[in-house]
């Protein structure tokens, strides 16, 4: 699973440079594997502030089209992702 992680991320950020963080490929990288599909589960699986995580998802979805959210839980501020046909393309993926 990592190697798979690993290898789609590295893809992912070369073929597309305009990503906010370098957490940005990695956020793609697992939800069209299916490794994290949600902010929350990510944030704790990579050990990372949720807040930045949300801040990524948002660029994603919002400023780039790659992901798209699904839901947002009221009390954590979870976003559940799902990617995008851009979003697929890049990682060479069918939207689920």
């Amino acid at each position: 699973m990592t190697d798979d992680l690993d290898m789609l991320t590295q893809c992912i950020a070369a073929r597309r440079g305009d990503f906010l963080s370098p957490l940005g490929p990695v956020l793609l990288a697992s939800t069209a594997l299916g490794i994290a599909t949600d902010t929350k589960t990510f944030a704790r699986m990579f050990d990372i502030a949720h807040a930045l995580v949300i801040r990524e998802a948002v660029s994603l979805d919002a400023d780039l089209g790659l992901l798209h959210t699904e839901d947002r839980g009221d009390r954590s501020q979870r976003l559940f992702l799902s990617l995008t046909e851009a979003g697929a393309a890049l990682t060479h993926m069918a939207p689920a």
